[in-house]
């Protein structure tokens, strides 16, 4: 039913485009029950083909374009997440990109910044996945230190108490950077994250349980630490916070 509605306009479009070159072939007198077409004489005829030629040619192209456009323009694909885990399985981050990662404040900082920031935060959020799904925090160190990786750290050991395999998932299509700043040479980034978790049994690999889409708001700050750039804190607010949207 999307379809046809979809098509609509550009299928009145070519019936009509038709109508009028069937007018201008015949010449008119034609009547068809209800639908009557008049006499029309030779420079109008052609004029009316014409007319007709363009119309068709819209119409097709126009549904085309409607017909092609969820193709070309069809948006990211979430990773499939599997009801059921065998001891190879490795979770899929590869549909969490950096291209995903919008702002809807200017920080006035320059693009570079903010966009490197923004690479970084999204490579720690796939190292997250796959630390918390390995229970191994060997994942993190590469982006975070002090606070914010013990913060990471007791996360494992909770998920690790809990006797579970734990899968997270990230929608970085709805989630956004609200606001980033530099303080003192730190760099501070107030997120609205989504994201949403599945539990599985370790002994049969089955999925066990599963949350809802969360909304996760946050602080993360980045700091220089020798010549490198870590996460340093990360402060997480109750209910929506600064996350509006």
């Amino acid at each position: 039913m999307d379809s046809i509605v979809s098509y609509g306009p550009s299928l009145v479009i070519l019936l009509l485009g038709c109508f009028l070159l069937l007018a201008a072939i015949v010449g008119g007198g034609l009547e068809i029950k209800e639908l009557k077409i008049p006499k029309i004489e030779k420079t109008p005829r052609i004029l009316t083909a014409l007319l007709g030629i363009s119309l068709m040619a819209c119409g097709g192209f126009a549904g085309m374009i409607s017909f092609m456009s969820p193709l070309l323009f069809a948006p990211a694909q979430m990773a499939p997440v599997p009801t059921e885990i065998t001891s190879n399985y490795t979770p899929d981050t590869q549909y969490i990109a950096v291209d995903n990662v919008r702002f809807v404040q200017d920080s006035g900082l320059s693009a570079e910044i903010k966009n490197t920031a923004a690479t970084m935060i999204v490579e720690a959020d796939k190292a997250e996945i796959l630390a918390n799904y390995y229970q191994d925090a060997s994942y993190l160190q590469s982006y975070y230190v002090g606070y914010a990786l013990q913060q990471m750290q007791q996360n494992i050991d909770y998920i690790r108490q809990s006797g579970y395999i734990q899968l997270d998932d990230l929608d970085l299509q709805n989630s956004y950077y609200v606001n980033m700043q530099m303080n003192n040479s730190v760099l501070t980034i107030d997120e609205c994250e989504y994201w949403k978790t599945y539990w599985y049994d370790p002994a049969t690999g089955n999925l066990v349980n599963e949350t809802e889409w969360t909304l996760v708001p946050q602080t993360i700050s980045i700091e220089l630490v020798g010549d490198q750039a870590f996460i340093t804190a990360i402060s997480f607010y109750q209910n929506n916070a600064f996350c509006t949207q």
